[in-house]
């Protein structure tokens, strides 16, 4: 039955939507430049007209903002989290055909049969640009975590309940590429805010995009917290660059070649000050017939503010034995000094 309703859905032919294209706007003002810009209006007036109206909890504002950014960033890659009935996804998808370039990510565990069959419906120039998986937002990113593969705009439209949201916005801390935008959907409802006010409160360099709404504490859902007229959106930035401070950072167990780890390097960028830098890392060997094999190790040196590389060694060196399916290694930082420190880009493991 619900492949049968996707295959009722309306789609309309692919054509011209009007679209502002902002030239060197500054990153973070980019989804406020894009929504005072007239040209927005017509967008909004198109989305309006569209038949996946019905198939998309966004509104016809939020739908168009979508587009335009996909249309000014020119992203490689985009992860949906929430698909529902591919609506949203749909206008992502359009934006690429209109880039020539590009793949959306939607993921969606309840999505099948109904989103391959609203799918099916999209002109063949559409379809090559989305990917569905019908898993859920952690397992999908266990999969782009083990594929090595980042995003440079992701909206999260999932799950709403606090815990839930925290941990997409963590995932996405991971997987979007440096300077890239994240997008969280319901952001008047207190799960998504409170999610947004604590990962922004401990994740350092994170920036939230276009004038804040006056908060009003005694609002837990309050639909006039948003930045940005006519949808609940709450636009995040990544910073350019990684910053290290003195609660642990880990850059995730990724997938590791060897078997054995003599330390980690750095490459780090101004401003440079001195410190104390505590460097630990996990090596883990998973096979199907053997228990995990799991060895931790580091060093912690003190850091001059002289530019150059950071080459840390361990002593002991790290090592796994026996036979192995997969190895992966996990670096931990922590950092103690007047500022940040600023790596520009993560661990390399040697």
């Amino acid at each position: 039955m619900r492949a049968w309703r996707g295959l009722q859905a309306k789609v309309r032919a692919i054509e011209d939507i009007p679209c502002p294209i902002i030239e060197a706007p500054q990153p973070e003002d980019l989804p406020s430049t894009i929504a005072l810009d007239p040209h927005f209006q017509e967008t909004v007036r198109w989305f309006a007209q569209d038949p996946t109206h019905g198939r998309s909890l966004l509104s016809p504002d939020a739908q168009a903002l979508l587009f335009a950014m996909v249309r000014n960033l020119k992203p490689k890659h985009v992860f949906e989290i929430g698909t529902f009935q591919a609506g949203t996804t749909e206008a992502i998808a359009r934006a690429m055909q209109a880039n020539a370039g590009g793949t959306v990510h939607t993921v969606d565990p309840f999505g099948m049969p109904q989103v391959p069959a609203i799918l099916s419906k999209w002109p063949r120039e559409m379809r090559r640009h989305v990917r569905f998986y019908p898993i859920d937002s952690m397992a999908f990113h266990l999969e782009t975590t083990r594929l090595n593969q980042t995003s440079d705009l992701t909206l999260i439209d999932g799950h709403h309940d606090y815990e839930y949201v925290l941990f997409d916005l963590n995932a996405a801390r991971r997987s979007v590429a440096p300077g890239g935008f994240v997008i969280l959907d319901n952001f008047s409802q207190p799960g998504p805010y409170l999610a947004i006010q604590d990962f922004c409160a401990s994740t350092l360099g994170w920036r939230r995009c276009g004038t804040d709404a006056p908060v009003r504490p005694l609002r837990p859902f309050d639909p006039g917290r948003t930045a940005i007229i006519n949808t609940d959106f709450a636009v995040l930035r990544a910073p350019s660059d990684l910053f290290v401070g003195s609660r642990p950072v880990t850059f995730g167990a990724r997938p590791f070649s060897g078997r054995r780890i003599r330390g980690v390097r750095l490459k780090r960028k101004p401003p440079l000050s001195s410190g104390t830098l505590s460097v630990q890392c996990i090596l883990r060997g998973h096979a199907k017939a053997t228990p995990l094999s799991e060895v931790f190790g580091g060093a912690t040196v003190t850091v001059n503010g002289v530019a150059g590389p950071l080459s840390i060694e361990f002593d002991p060196p790290l090592n796994v034995d026996g036979q192995l399916d997969t190895i992966t290694a996990e670096p931990i930082l922590v950092w103690d000094g007047p500022r940040s420190l600023v790596l520009a880009k993560p661990p390399q493991v040697f």
